[in-house]
């Protein structure tokens, strides 16, 4: 199985890629098989909370936000590391931390475009196969959940800046380079925030792909 998740939320991320693990949000023990590395996208707790345990383990991280060590390596955006027969290049993100990053994965005649907290894409992907979006709130559910009270307003601002919704996520997917995609996997979605269905919908019928849910 080329991609294989294991938790994608507020609560926890880590998604394996082949031979690498996306984010180190969940707990290594339940991580199988095991990577041969870790890319790490952020420090927010939900993505970096067992890199240690990771590399108490013997596997590099690899992130644009952590203190070099042994088994931890600072990596920039447009680097490009070599896993085995995996090549991993950085790509930026627009967050609210200082050198979040998203992801490239090529393996093989697979191209895997990762893409999480990142509010929107800065760069153009070509060639991508399959594609880990993030898509963590929809207008019409947000502004329901403003109007009832659940959604304050510092909370309203930053989902806007820092993360991606539904309507933008469709209006990059038009842009996208479509032509050798395959599958979509529906990423960091917003408990309370997104409509899952109306998005799975919606993003299936603007690509023909299949549509599944990290």
């Amino acid at each position: 199985m080329l991609i294989k998740s294991f938790g994608s939320s507020s609560k926890g991320n880590s998604i394996l890629v082949g031979n690498v693990l996306m984010d180190a949000g969940i707990s290594p023990s339940k991580i199988n098989p095991k990577p041969q590395a870790v890319f790490i996208t952020h420090r927010h707790g939900d993505h970096i909370k067992y890199m240690n345990q990771w590399m108490k383990r013997g596997v590099r991280c690899y992130s644009g936000e952590i203190e070099p060590s042994a088994f931890g390596k600072v990596i920039n955006v447009w680097d490009q590391v070599k896993v085995g027969n995996t090549i991993v290049t950085a790509l930026p993100s627009l967050h609210d931390t200082e050198n979040a990053l998203n992801f490239l994965i090529d393996i093989g005649d697979n191209r895997v475009l990762y893409e999480v907290d990142n509010a929107k894409r800065t760069y153009f992907a070509d060639g991508v196969t399959h594609y880990i979006a993030e898509c963590n709130w929809d207008e019409a559910t947000l502004m329901n959940n403003i109007a009832n009270g659940s959604v304050p307003e510092f909370q309203e601002n930053r989902l806007r800046s820092t993360h991606k919704s539904l309507e933008i996520l469709l209006e990059e997917l038009d842009e996208m380079d479509k032509s050798r995609l395959k599958e979509i996997w529906i990423a960091h979605a917003s408990d309370r925030n997104l409509n899952k269905e109306l998005a799975k919908v919606a993003i299936q019928e603007k690509t023909g792909v299949l549509v599944k849910y990290a």
